[in-house]
């Protein structure tokens, strides 16, 4: 059986790159690596697989016993989409990519049951675990500063996993109440949200927003107000009791947070606080996930108002938000955020995705009886993914924006190096990246690391039994993905077919 042997380099300038390349993908993995490819996508093309896959888990681990299990795990599914199960067993992973040209997103994969009766002794030990899983993002934090090798070395949280969620939604209600209110204003007054209000127009309904506080002063140099300007104004966590306010005038009432919930925030804050510390000092860069519209305000907020604030400059980028272009709302979105990054001065870092939440969505808006605020289908959402990514690539090129390109879409991939060239962007200073899964899309991550191109695949790790729900809940959000990985499948077959007949061929 003889092995196709590819040089695979890294070049320092920008150029086109040829993804029908199926050696690139596979120089280097063993008969083993590709048969198991291509038995974890022809499994995973059954939605049924998909669906039941922690039943299945369950069924099998019962039948099998624990090590076997595990063993018929790591020769499937956990050894295709995980990086291992410590620090050791990622660091291997993170090297053999690194050897390739390819930078490693690291992700602490557990996820933790922290739901609560309610009492405070259960809110008490909830906040411990919250605690405890902040502990294990700072430590994936610093794995990424000591064993990625790249220019720009990044690490992936979940602000869900360190803050209650119904805290999270609390949160969201008044920040998405605050800015359909500054719509309405502007609305009335015929203004445009981004050129501005008047400042009469804010102090008749408002008079207590223009009152000093602390941490921020409503004051313009023309006269008018924007809506980055007003959302700079009611920035959380310093101005939490001026939305009370804001909600009575504008005839809704929320209960005020409750003693225990005012405690929450502060840990919250405190340990977001530490994550952007932890960031800054091992000069890596961390992606804040983006999750369901019902929490995404906060942590869009806290993202984009507290920790980017405090911990980017102008030439350095420890703190990524993440905007997910399958919402109607992505575009304008982008638009607000950059102006707010010229409101504080710091330059803007994002990971954009098309999202990973369609069915949640959609069910939700469906059971409450409100418009989805998805876009209705496959072309729209890419049609939006493209838009926003051009723009995006416009303000790179004026030193304005660091971005991720987050995508397992060729042709949003082939677009994107595209307008690079033309905008005559480096393929390697870190400025623009590029993103895929662990064990997915390699037909675009080796061809993109061959040309020079800087891009990390996601290394999520932990202990076996404790990573498998991260797993089936990936597989079941990215089920689009899974059932149309038509070209990772063929690519896989191919090179069975190659190796066992000694020829490629083409179905």
């Amino acid at each position: 059986m003889q092995l196709l042997h590819v040089r695979c380099v890294r070049r320092t300038y920008a150029s086109a790159v040829r993804f029908d390349s199926p050696e690139l993908v596979t120089c280097g993995k063993s008969t083993s690596e590709v048969l198991r490819g291509w038995t974890v996508f022809k499994l995973f093309t059954y939605d049924p697989i998909v669906d039941n896959s922690l039943k299945l888990f369950s069924v099998a681990q019962r039948l099998l016993g624990e090590r076997l299990f595990e063993s018929l795990l790591r020769g499937t599914v956990f050894g295709q989409f995980a990086g291992g199960v410590d620090e050791e067993d990622a660091a291997k992973t993170c090297a053999k990519l690194s050897r390739k040209g390819i930078s490693s997103v690291w992700q602490y994969s557990v996820e933790q049951d922290v739901r609560t009766d309610g009492s405070p002794g259960d809110i008490r030990r909830q906040e411990a675990l919250y605690q405890k899983q902040n502990e294990h993002f700072l430590k994936t934090i610093e794995l990424s500063g000591r064993y990625n090798t790249s220019v720009a070395r990044f690490a992936a949280i979940k602000l869900t996993a360190i803050s209650n969620t119904i805290l999270l939604q609390r949160l969201s209600i008044l920040l998405k109440a605050s800015e359909a209110t500054f719509n309405s204003l502007a609305a009335k007054s015929a203004c445009d949200v981004h050129q501005g209000v008047p400042m009469d127009v804010i102090a008749k309904h408002y008079p207590s927003l223009l009152k000093n506080n602390e941490k921020s002063t409503l004051v313009t140099s023309d006269g008018k107000v924007t809506l980055a300007e007003w959302i700079r104004h009611l920035r959380l966590p310093w101005n939490l009791s001026l939305y009370s306010a804001i909600l009575e005038q504008a005839g809704t009432s929320l209960p005020p947070l409750s003693d225990i919930q005012l405690e929450q925030f502060d840990g919250f804050v405190k340990r977001l606080e530490a994550i952007g510390e932890c960031a800054s000092s091992a000069g890596v860069r961390v992606l804040i996930d983006a999750e369901q519209t019902w929490y995404q305000p906060a942590i869009h907020h806290f993202t984009l108002h507290y920790l980017m604030p405090q911990f980017n400059t102008s030439t350095s980028t420890p703190i990524y938000n993440t905007v997910q272009a399958y919402l109607q709302s992505a575009y304008n979105t982008l638009l607000l955020d950059t102006a707010t990054a010229k409101l504080y001065n710091f330059k803007y870092a994002l990971k954009l995705v098309r999202g990973a939440y369609m069915v949640q969505e959609r069910a939700e808006a469906a059971g409450n009886g409100y418009p989805s605020p998805i876009h209705p289908d496959k072309p729209s959402t890419d049609q939006s993914y493209n838009k926003a990514m051009e723009y995006l690539l416009g303000e790179v090129a004026k030193g304005r924006v660091n971005l991720m390109v987050a995508s397992h879409n060729r042709p949003s991939v082939e677009l994107a190096v595209e307008k690079m060239n033309e905008l005559k962007l480096s393929p390697s200073d870190g400025s623009v990246v590029f993103g895929q899964s662990l064990g997915m899309a390699d037909h675009l991550t080796y061809p993109l690391a061959h040309e020079g191109y800087q891009v990390n695949k996601v290394l999520p790790y932990g202990p076996i039994q404790e990573v498998l729900p991260y797993l089936s809940r990936r597989a079941q959000e990215n089920r689009g993905i899974m059932l149309n990985a038509q070209t990772e499948l063929q690519l896989y077959q191919n090179e069975l077919k190659r190796r066992l007949f000694g020829s490629y061929t083409s179905s």
